[in-house]
């Protein structure tokens, strides 16, 4: 169950990385046609860009020459990998794709294709194609005003034939809006309303996937409650900020009592099982917004208790154990009861500059050690 939850997390962090970073890409694009006219850096910023984000060999912005017929144009912007020719300047002349494919993209189609051996084009385009080394493709056009087709996105994979995923295709689909809304200068006001509705809701996108991201970083996947990178944070800006209103800062820190033992005698499962529960009846009963409750590591918990003193840190270590007991799962193995019980050690202090978190983490760890040593299930001040 544990690594299932583990695997789980791991795919939503990946996922949400990935939409990240085409969120920050879509918005640095944005930003950049509301600031400039440029289209050559627009151009470069986006080729760069999505070559990186999706590992492609090459990617390019053709453009079509004016009453061409749609049959000669050339490259004006580009990023390639090394190993492969640059196709920037090059002028290419292809009588098929004008009769062909200019119909096709014209009606803002797009195409991906994940072989060109395979995908039945005529002869003088596939070879024209084989030229350019390109292996699989993933063309969007690039509209001036109703139909006119000023050119082309190409995303080119030359190494080998590529499948193209459903996210990739939107993706640069929504990349494509972005540089033919920089290209209809003529149409500027509507399509820059266009633009900023689009920067709103990949802010929004940005914003929820930030969120999310930061709570999956922040989180321990098995128990759900804050992890020991959260811990370690939070209990130094407390330190700080204690540090300065001269203020008493208590942590908690208690373990599972003969926890080995129950793990042995009912399995790691039922092991997760009871942390999963532990922890969330105890984050129940620490209940300030600023209090952390956080799994310390392994069976380890700790709570960081802001402007609390001794008495008031005790009075919480009660409610935990309270809280542990009604739970009442079973212990067998256990030497001091027939349920599962904790062991904690209480450490209280106002932060002083010749002092340290470490120092504050040092005292419960010690008064956790005394608290096992006098037979365990109890609680134990510094």
């Amino acid at each position: 169950m544990a690594e299932v939850a583990i695997r789980a997390q791991k795919e939503a962090e990946i996922s949400l990385r990935q939409q990240y970073e085409q969120a920050i890409l879509l918005r640095d694009i944005t930003q950049r046609i509301n600031q400039s006219w440029d289209l050559f850096k627009i151009f470069e910023l986006a080729a760069r860009s999505i070559r990186e984000l999706i590992h492609a060999d090459r990617v390019g912005i053709f453009q079509f020459y004016a009453n061409s017929q749609y049959q000669d144009g050339k490259f004006i912007s580009e990023s390639v990998v090394t190993g492969f020719d640059s196709n920037l300047g090059i002028e290419v002349h292809d009588h098929c794709f004008g009769k062909e494919y200019a119909g096709y993209y014209q009606q803002g189609r797009i195409q991906a294709v994940d072989d060109i051996e395979n995908a039945g084009f005529t002869e003088c385009h596939r070879i024209i194609l084989a030229q350019l080394q390109v292996r699989a493709n993933l063309i969007v056009p690039l509209l001036s005003g109703g139909d006119n087709l000023w050119g082309l996105l190409c995303i080119h994979q030359c190494s080998a034939p590529r499948h193209w995923q459903n996210f990739e295709i939107e993706f640069i689909k929504q990349i494509a809006i972005q540089l033919t809304i920089a290209i209809q200068q003529a149409d500027l006001f509507q399509q820059r309303q266009q633009a900023e509705a689009k920067l709103r809701q990949s802010n929004q996108e940005l914003s929820r996937a930030t969120e999310a991201l930061e709570k999956l970083v922040n989180t321990d996947g098995l128990t759900q409650i804050a992890n020991r990178r959260y811990f370690d944070r939070s209990l130094h800006q407390e330190w700080k900020r204690l540090y300065r209103e001269r203020q008493f800062l208590s942590l908690l820190l208690f373990d599972v009592d003969y926890f080995k033992r129950y793990n042995d005698s009912y399995g790691h499962q039922l092991g997760d099982q009871c942390l999963m529960k532990l922890a969330q009846a105890v984050k129940e009963v620490v209940y300030r917004p600023e209090d952390v409750v956080a799994r310390y590591g392994g069976e380890e918990f700790v709570v960081i208790l802001p402007n609390t003193d001794t008495e008031g840190a005790i009075a919480v270590a009660e409610r935990i154990h309270a809280a542990i007991k009604d739970l009442a799962i079973p212990h067998q193995a256990s030497e001091v009861s027939s349920i599962v019980t904790i062991s904690l050690g209480i450490s209280s202090l106002v932060p002083i500059s010749e002092s340290s978190p470490a120092d504050l983490i040092a005292q419960a760890d010690q008064a956790l050690y005394r608290a096992k040593e006098q037979g365990r299930n109890q609680s134990v001040i510094f």
